[in-house]
This record gives structure tokens, C-alpha cells and sequence, in this order.
């Protein structure tokens, strides 16, 4: 098998999901301690809800009510991958063959039932792969 038929689970990293119900402050938070500027928010069991990032802030500045960080999640759908997903798969997504067309810094990792798993960035694939041949 080439590497590029091979699994993902290798490359996964631990993230700090926020629950739905948390308050906007606490996303704040949470979005200035993340790497990319995401924050991923899960309904109680882990279930992806979405992704919350600097311009659902900007957005809520022109609006006076009280949010939650589950109200907030970026409208439409969170680009995400399957942990059963092959590290070809993974390229692909990360290099903008996804539903925004974008390079991904980062990519959640989710299960079958939409839990999410983790994160995978793209710089720490790129410094694991480093050295690595990949096989044609």
C-alpha cells in the first residue's frame, strides 16, 4: 500500500471543542487561545455543530442580542473528514478541493456519527511528511 492509500488517524491532534451553549465570552476566549483563529462547537455527546471564527464576531458587533457560541457557527457547512478517510483524501480537502474552493490551515476530524476527533493541521502533515517519498 502506498502512503497515500494510508489512514489519517496518525496525523489527528487533540482539539478543545465548545459546547453550543457556551457563553460569547467564553468563545471569545477560546477563539484568541486557537492556532487559526477557529473554534470547533459540539452538542453535548461531541457532535460537530460547526465552526466559529473572527467574522461571526464582527458580525455580532453590528447586533445587540445575546448570543451563544452555538448561535454563532459559521453559516452553511464546516468542511470536516472522516477519520476513516485515506491521507489522499486528506490532500485533497487541504488543498482547497472542498466546498469553498480555499487551502485549509486546519480540518476537523470526525467520526462516522459526527463526533469530532480532532484536528489535523496542515503544517504539522507537512513537517510529518517531510522526507517522506511519496509513492506515484
Amino acid at each position: 500500500m502506498s502512503l497515500l492509500q494510508s489512514g489519517i488517524a496518525g496525523y489527528v491532534q487533540p482539539v478543545q471543542p465548545l459546547l453550543e451553549g457556551a457563553s460569547v465570552a467564553e468563545a471569545w476566549k477560546a477563539l484568541q487561545r486557537s492556532r487559526h483563529g477557529t473554534v470547533y462547537v459540539v452538542e453535548v455527546g461531541g457532535v460537530l455543530q460547526g465552526a466559529l471564527n473572527f467574522r461571526e464576531f464582527d458580525w455580532m458587533a453590528g447586533n445587540g442580542a445575546a448570543w451563544s457560541a452555538g448561535d454563532l457557527v459559521a453559516a452553511g457547512t464546516t468542511i470536516c473528514i472522516r477519520e476513516a478517510a485515506r491521507l489522499w483524501q486528506l490532500l485533497k480537502l487541504l488543498n482547497g478541493d472542498n466546498a469553498s474552493g480555499q487551502k485549509l490551515e486546519e480540518i476537523p476530524v470526525v467520526d462516522a456519527a459526527n463526533r469530532i476527533r480532532g484536528v489535523i493541521d496542515r503544517n504539522e502533515l507537512r513537517e510529518a511528511l517531510d522526507g517522506v517519498w511519496l509513492e506515484a
